[in-house]
């Protein structure tokens, strides 16, 4: 009788790069430059306080990927079958 077991505990880990952003209209003159547009902008970008910047729920970027061993007795929620992965409930 074979005892090895069949599965083993990996976690993933993911990260993400995310992206905030502020926005607001400036009446500038009709005759505005684009020169001083960009100075404009780079001038609000220092005085605007980072509390007034929103997250960017549509924008994000892969970040780290890694697998690492897991503790057999921890939890797992998915198990790769096959190549695809099956939901499955903690044993109790």
């Amino acid at each position: 009788m074979n005892s090895q077991p069949l599965f083993k505990n990996v976690r993933v880990n993911l990260s993400a790069f995310t992206r905030v952003e502020y926005s607001e209209v400036i009446q500038v003159p009709v005759d505005i430059t684009e020169e001083e547009l960009k100075d404009l902008a780079n001038r609000r970008y220092t005085e605007v306080d980072g509390s007034d910047f929103s997250d960017d729920p549509n924008y994000w970027e892969t970040g780290t990927v890694e697998c690492v061993s897991a503790p057999s007795e921890e939890d797992a929620s998915l198990r790769l079958v096959g190549g695809a992965l099956i939901e499955i409930n903690p044993e109790v």
